[in-house]
């Protein structure tokens, strides 16, 4: 089934040239629904069941691309 139809063409874009993996799309995710706090990489790895290393490097590279802040 192609999600092309459905999802915004922008999206899909930002998806292609900014997505390298299901765990950083699902990082994304989870940061947009809890916008109002911050987090760890400890945090969002036990949240998403993930490596802290991996969560670690995810957050950093989402932080040089601009779409995330880390204190």
């Amino acid at each position: 089934m192609d999600i092309r139809g459905r999802i915004p063409d922008e999206v899909v874009r930002f998806i292609d040239d900014a997505i390298t993996s299901v765990d950083q799309l699902e990082m994304l995710l989870l940061l947009k629904q809890h916008r109002d706090r911050s987090w760890c990489a400890m945090e969002v790895s036990a949240e998403l069941r993930s490596n802290e290393a991996v969560a670690d490097e995810r957050l950093s590279a989402m932080q040089q691309m601009g779409l995330l802040e880390r204190e």
